[in-house]
């Protein structure tokens, strides 16, 4: 499993409920649980079985607003079905084709593609790449977006992807940081959620790399 550090801003296992190795507090709702039937590490997982009515959230905060700088975003999912545009988490919303309010989003698009929105403004994007790499069916992938500089790539399983230059900030959404809820059309992904780690400060990989955690390495393998 991952652990703290010092660009660790949130971090859940899923093994003891919906505890934030940072603190901050996260409610289920609409039957989101805990399921001792499938995981990536530890034994458990958090689960999704209703599209668009379940999900996590924990309220807005100053550790999410990374500005220009460096930032990790990862998560391990398994998806039985990748037939639908499915929202993995993020914090924000989109409404409508000119009308963003984003801060960060991961989403699977309707080809299995993974996908990663960034809002610059309340109106516009900063950034929207997919990755070419397909999301296999009822398989564990690590999945991440990583900004280094003013280069923000996508990662799959370890293989870096999609390097996009942007400039500027991320937009500053308020509204609660969500895992599994949908935007819109764009329902929650059903499945399986393990390691959760947003970093703020920090681009853990500029190249490929082994996503399954290391000792010695921030991360923790129990």
């Amino acid at each position: 499993m991952y652990e703290m550090d010092q660009y660790t801003v949130s971090l859940l296992h899923f093994d003891s409920g919906l505890t934030d190795e940072s603190d901050k507090v996260w409610t289920a709702n609409g039957g989101a649980v805990i399921s001792t039937t499938e995981s990536k590490f530890g034994g458990n997982s958090l689960y999704c079985s209703a599209r668009g009515t379940q999900w996590i959230e924990t309220p807005a905060h100053s550790d999410f607003n990374v500005g220009s700088g460096d930032f990790t975003v990862e998560c391990w999912v398994k998806i039985p079905s990748t037939e639908n545009s499915q929202n993995i988490l993020g914090q924000g919303m989109f409404n409508s084709g000119s009308d963003y309010h984003l801060g960060i989003q991961l989403s699977i698009s309707s080809t299995g593609k993974l996908r990663a929105q960034a809002g610059a403004s309340l109106k516009s994007l900063l950034f929207d790449i997919n990755s070419t790499t397909t999301i296999t069916d009822n398989v564990w992938h690590h999945i991440a977006v990583i900004r280094s500089g003013n280069i923000v790539y996508l990662a799959v399983d370890g293989i870096l992807e999609t390097p996009t230059t942007v400039t500027g900030s991320v937009y500053l959404d308020n509204s609660p940081f969500r895992i599994i809820k949908g935007n819109n059309g764009n329902v929650g992904a059903i499945g399986y959620y393990d390691e959760f780690r947003f970093s703020k400060g920090i681009a853990r990989w500029t190249s490929d790399f082994d996503p399954n955690p290391k000792v010695g390495q921030a991360l923790l393998v129990v």
